[in-house]
């Protein structure tokens, strides 16, 4: 009896298991970038129907979110800590986030969540994960006043990646997203290339020919 109560627990998956902060950060941070497809319903208060929207997401780990809405209307969003940057109809327009303090507060929450960057969350959120490796969610309750006179609530949702993510801000109006057809990978998506830094040419001194 014993050796069969013994195998059945060897049998066991690990997912079935509570998962951890830690382990929840290792499951999510494999590679450097992550892209998946969202379809997104902002429900605005005073509206009976949510505005929804669909298009891809690509995370870059060492700093960046880029949020490409494809319906409705196409525009791209590209965020990072330090500037945003936007695609639409052709043109670019890029905005310093020195001069737009809460552009890096929102790209450094965005970043975060989607990278399950728990260190940086916890600097601002009280943060509560339940559940398994294959089934886990995370609800994130702000710490202090400025904070939650903005968002009320977060809750992500996922297994191996991120499945589901909800905002609830204080005035009312709430965010649903959902993720489908995730893809990790060492190497940049081509979805980034219009938002990498080039860098600037160089300009060669002009080549003379000597006289035959």
């Amino acid at each position: 009896m014993k050796r069969i109560f013994a195998a059945a627990l060897l049998g066991l998956s690990t997912s079935s298991w509570a998962l951890t902060p830690a382990e929840l950060a290792a499951q999510l941070n494999g590679s450097p970038f992550v892209e998946a497809d969202f379809v997104q319903d902002k429900q605005v208060a005073g509206l009976s129907r949510p505005l929804t929207s669909r298009g891809h997401m690509v995370l870059a780990r060492d700093g960046g979110v880029l949020w490409r809405i494809d319906t409705p209307y196409a525009v791209s969003y590209f965020l990072s800590e330090h500037k945003l940057v936007e695609l639409a109809e052709g043109r670019r327009e890029d905005k310093d986030a020195d001069a737009l303090p809460w552009l890096g507060q929102i790209a450094k929450l965005m970043h975060a969540l989607l990278a399950a960057d728990l260190a940086t969350l916890e600097q601002q959120f009280k943060l509560e994960l339940s559940g398994t490796a294959g089934d886990w969610s995370l609800v994130l309750a702000p710490k202090d006043e400025r904070m939650g006179a903005v968002l009320r609530r977060i809750e992500v949702q996922g297994g191996q990646g991120i499945a589901r993510l909800a905002l609830d801000e204080a005035s009312g109006d709430t965010t649903r997203i959902r993720f489908a057809g995730t893809v990790k990978s060492a190497t940049a998506p081509a979805a980034l290339l219009p938002f990498q830094e080039q860098s600037p040419v160089r300009e060669e001194p002009p080549v003379r020919e000597e006289p035959r």
